[in-house]
């Protein structure tokens, strides 16, 4: 995908925000002191992270009504967490590859500087007609504004995951750095319903983590 070229999934979804500004913010209910989008439908924080001087707020964002559906990332960034700037939405369901939602995940630096967006994909569908979720990966550039998806998505799926065999409503992932190594969370079910967190230790070369196991299990599926 060309970086400089507009993006026009990102160009309809800002579009329609910009439709219903006017609108949210002559609601007399709209909250004035906690972060929103201009408009529309949110939730989950997601990619939450200071990097040069900036705060970075990713959140799940329906950028065509005010209510849940087509999920995207919202993106927002603060020197002082009080005052923010609305910036161009980061994530959007790639259609043409099978893509309805992105789901929540995380925000990282890769080894040589490049800011990098984790997260769990998800088909099209009803929740009961899902595919197997996968987690996906996306690049940025330096300033944290234009993303563009990894060509070698899936970064993990049911099949290359490397630990025991989950359902395939496997999401939220996180990455993490802990005594000079990196690790890889997520939340999944195994097929006695039980939920786990699973985790992966991420190799430092462009190999893709293999290696997992599960905590102890309370009941259900739970978002992280």
């Amino acid at each position: 995908m060309d970086t400089t070229a507009p993006n026009p999934a990102i160009a309809q979804a800002m579009a329609a925000v910009a439709a219903g500004v006017a609108k949210a913010e002559s609601d007399p209910r709209r909250p004035r002191y906690h972060f929103l989008p201009p408009a529309h439908w949110m939730n989950d924080p997601n990619g939450t992270i200071y990097h040069n001087g900036y705060y970075h707020l990713f959140y799940q964002h329906n950028p065509y009504a005010d209510v849940w559906d087509h999920m995207h990332w919202g993106h927002a960034r603060s020197r002082d967490l009080v005052h923010w700037e609305h910036l161009p939405i980061a994530l959007w369901p790639s259609t043409e590859l099978g893509e309805s939602h992105c789901f929540s995940g995380c925000a990282a630096v890769t080894g040589d500087g490049q800011p990098i967006l984790i997260y769990t994909q998800v088909g099209p569908g009803d929740r009961a007609e899902w595919q197997a979720n996968a987690q996906w990966a996306a690049l940025g550039d330096p300033d944290w504004i234009t993303w563009r998806k990894h060509p070698q998505n899936p970064a993990l799926s049911l099949q290359t995951h490397g630990g025991p065999a989950f359902e395939r409503d496997w999401r939220d992932p996180y990455l993490f750095q802990a005594e000079g190594r990196t690790g890889h969370i997520a939340t999944c079910s195994i097929p006695s319903r039980a939920t786990k967190r699973a985790f992966w230790n991420v190799p430092t070369s462009s190999n893709r983590a293999t290696s997992g196991c599960c905590s102890p299990p309370p009941t259900g599926l739970w978002s992280m």
